[in-house]
């Protein structure tokens, strides 16, 4: 998994980069980003959400960790995913205490992934799992499963492979840094 910046010339930036970022980060081009990248998840929210520049990094790693254990995990190291976080950010508000988180309004997210998503259709995949499609079970447990009504699994639309994150969760009530600093 590598994070994707967009960068005026990539080229360059892969040269004077570290040998560290060079490793995590791959530099593209606006070009490349509309041309390479398809749309992974976008999260839209509502009006006045706040969001920190350390509740962002936090989310930002956590889709990272998530893409890292499916590439890795999950699909045994086949696809190898670059992903690209795009912050629809309103408008700066005032420091922390310290300085250091500054706040925003965030209208929402969108993540992009390379290579693109693939999407199935969600009838070649139904989302609707009922007893008769398991295996045959006898006794208490079968009798309990006949009388069970088929529950929906969560509704995404088409399958998605990788499947998106979860949405970044609703900012603390304590506007304070949590960070002891």
């Amino acid at each position: 998994m590598k994070w994707a910046r967009v960068v005026d010339n990539p080229e360059r930036a892969t040269k004077n980069a570290s040998p560290d970022d060079r490793l995590s980060i791959r530099f593209i081009s606006q070009n490349e980003l509309e041309a390479n990248y398809g749309m992974w998840t976008q999260y839209k929210f509502p009006p006045n959400f706040k969001v920190t520049s350390r509740g962002m990094r936090d989310y930002e790693m956590m889709v990272g960790g998530f893409l890292m254990y499916y590439d890795d995990i999950i699909r045994n190291a086949v696809v190898d995913h670059c992903v690209y976080m795009e912050w629809d950010l309103k408008e700066e508000e005032a420091l922390s205490k310290d300085g250091h988180n500054k706040k925003y309004t965030c209208g929402g997210i969108s993540i992009y992934v390379h290579p693109r998503p693939q999407r199935k259709s969600a009838d070649k995949y139904p989302a609707l799992h009922t007893a008769s499609q398991a295996p045959p079970l006898h006794g208490a447990v079968h009798t309990q499963m006949e009388e069970a009504q088929a529950t929906a699994a969560p509704d995404y639309g088409d399958f998605v492979d990788p499947p998106p994150p979860p949405p970044p969760p609703p900012p603390s009530l304590d506007d304070s840094d949590s960070s002891g600093h």
